[in-house]
């Protein structure tokens, strides 16, 4: 009975033993084949070829062989948050490239190998000091020529008993019979003034005539009524200019008093163009500045003017500054409410200025990525002044000669950590030391300190 027990001990100390090596040999066989695979196929594949044979050669220490400079880390091309401590591919298939350790007091912010510059697409460009031009554009509709704007009033109430004026558009020439008011007090006005002219009474005569000019009758009007005698039951009252009608408040028939407004008119042989400019450009805006306007009714024409006037009030809602300008229309081809795009040029000067695309904007204000060389980089912090079309000038942070990267500078500057960049050299300019006491604490983190003179702050 003992001698089967340890038979049966023995057996299954055997079974134990070849289910672990089969085991064993199983997973190690698949471990194996994966290594295998990934070396044979994977780093076969050519683009991880490419990425295998252009990362340098690297000892355990992360040294390159042949002396160069230690690698870091590596990094995606499209994104340096994705970093890794070894070659490989980023998540958008491309090989990642690495970044140095550089020596500690090289004075950049952040430097990189040619071969990763050329892999960027780093670009730079010269700061220059030459011939700026600033443009403003803006948008802008055409309205009636407020000058030429006339109301149509009678100066007797009476009957519109005539009334050639049909709708609002119509088209009036000067001396045209716009419509006949039949007043009874017209009517008496001139028979008074017969009267007065038969009696001879000069004084009476005069005072006749001021009634019915006062009344709206004309002095050729009133000759004629001299010479004939015949008392005008309907006044005729005509157009004292061309124009277009663009307001009607009336009808024939219809019973007038001297405050209606019968009609109004404005003549069209010259057009106002009013142009929303934008708070930021007004200081740019003067009379007399030329202006080149386009029509969206007449695609590739190109219309010029000038500023005649400049509104005094900002429009809040669109924090838009209002300019006029009078263009000749005396073909009549311009019509009210047609937008226009305007741009005004200034006078060309003399100033530092940047491609548009190398400034950087954040909410802490403007930066630029400035190459020093050797594959060396800084951030820069800029004062910009105006734009055109292709450059910003730049008012503080930077010199004739510099150069600036114009592409590439947003990967350079996430490298950077720009933002935090940017605040260390704002904080570096604006910190001035000094000795002082504490003398009070105060409430919401704040103190009271006696302090010696700071000669940087005067």
């Amino acid at each position: 009975m003992k001698a089967l027990k340890i038979f049966i001990a023995v057996l299954l100390l055997l079974a134990a033993i070849a289910a672990a090596f089969f085991i064993g040999k199983m997973f190690g066989g698949h471990d194996m084949a994966a290594m295998q695979t990934m070396s044979n196929g994977e780093m076969g594949d050519h683009d991880m070829g490419d990425a295998a044979m252009a990362a340098p050669a690297m000892s355990d220490d992360g040294m390159v062989a042949g002396g160069e400079k230690k690698i870091k880390y590596w990094v995606a091309p499209m994104d340096a948050n994705f970093r890794r401590d070894k070659p490989g591919k980023s998540p958008m298939g491309m090989a990642l490239v690495p970044v140095y350790d550089e020596p500690a007091g090289n004075g950049s912010d952040v430097t990189i190998s040619a071969a990763v510059e050329q892999n960027l697409g780093v670009r730079t460009a010269l700061v220059e000091k030459t011939e700026f031009v600033q443009t403003v554009k803006a948008v802008g509709s055409t309205m009636w020529n407020e000058a030429s704007i006339s109301m149509l009033h009678t100066r007797a109430e009476g009957w519109l008993e005539t009334f050639n004026i049909a709708s609002v558009g119509d088209r009036i020439e000067a001396g045209e019979i716009l419509f006949e008011v039949f007043s009874p007090m017209l009517v008496t006005a001139q028979n008074e003034y017969l009267i007065a002219k038969r009696s001879g009474n000069r004084g009476l005569l005069r005072a006749s005539e001021k009634r019915l000019l006062s009344l709206g009758i004309t002095e050729s009007q009133i000759e004629a009524l001299g010479r004939s005698g015949d008392v005008l039951q309907r006044l005729p009252h005509r157009a004292m200019r061309s124009g277009v009608v663009t307001e009607l408040m009336v009808r024939p028939g219809m019973y007038v008093m001297p405050a209606n407004n019968i009609a109004t008119l404005a003549n069209d042989d010259s057009m106002w163009l009013n142009v929303q400019v934008f708070e930021s450009d007004a200081a740019q805006l003067q009379l007399g500045k030329a202006a080149t306007i386009w029509f969206e009714a007449f695609p590739g024409e190109r219309f010029s003017g000038r500023i005649g006037y400049i509104y005094p009030e900002l429009e809040m809602p669109t924090r838009t500054i209002t300019v006029r300008i009078e263009l000749p229309n005396s073909d009549g081809r311009l019509k009210a409410n047609m937008f226009a795009r305007v741009v005004l040029e200034s006078d060309a000067r003399r100033a530092l200025q940047v491609p548009r695309e190398a400034v950087i904007r954040s909410g802490a204000g403007s930066r630029v990525i400035t190459s020093i060389g050797d594959g060396s980089f800084n951030v820069a912090v800029v004062k910009t002044g105006s734009v055109n079309d292709s450059h910003i000038e730049i008012l503080e942070g930077l010199a004739d000669g510099d150069r600036v990267v114009t592409s590439g500078q947003f990967l350079l500057d996430a490298e950077a950590n720009g933002e935090q960049a940017m605040a260390r050299l704002m904080a570096e300019k604006s910190m001035v030391p000094a000795f002082g006491v504490i003398d009070e604490f105060l409430p919401d983190n704040k103190l009271t300190i006696t302090h010696d003179p700071v000669p940087e702050l005067g």
